[in-house]
């Protein structure tokens, strides 16, 4: 004997299928674009750590030879392991004074515009 009101299937209607769906594709949606905000943020973050750091490891390598490095790579194996890269993956721009008194370093965020260190003069 069957009740009245009482259902035996146990699956979802395509009605509920559908709104379940529906939601889905909404909070997809809004989180993707979201990621790829993130993820640049993420990258400019680190651009400006990895200039920080370089400095630092500049004015180490000033400190033991009383000169700027000629060119980034001169750090390399002794100061950093590997020449770091901007948010683009591009190496960074570095440039020593013709007196020899100061440098500019920097590099590009992901906007593509560029970013100087602190310590550039």
């Amino acid at each position: 004997m069957r009740r009245l009101g009482c259902n035996s299937n146990k699956g979802l209607t395509l009605v509920e299928l559908i709104v379940v769906l529906a939601i889905i594709s909404i909070l997809t949606g809004i989180v993707v674009p979201k990621m790829g905000t993130i993820v640049d943020q993420a990258k400019d973050t680190k651009l400006l750590a990895d200039l920080c750091l370089l400095d630092t490891v500049i004015m180490v390598y000033y400190s033991d030879h009383n000169a700027y490095p000629v060119k980034l790579a001169d750090l390399v194996p002794d100061y950093i392991h590997l020449e770091p890269q901007d948010a683009l993956g591009q190496a960074f721009y570095y440039l020593v004074d013709e007196d020899g008194n100061g440098y500019v370093l920097k590099g590009k965020n992901t906007c593509n515009q560029d970013v100087q260190s602190e310590a550039s003069q």
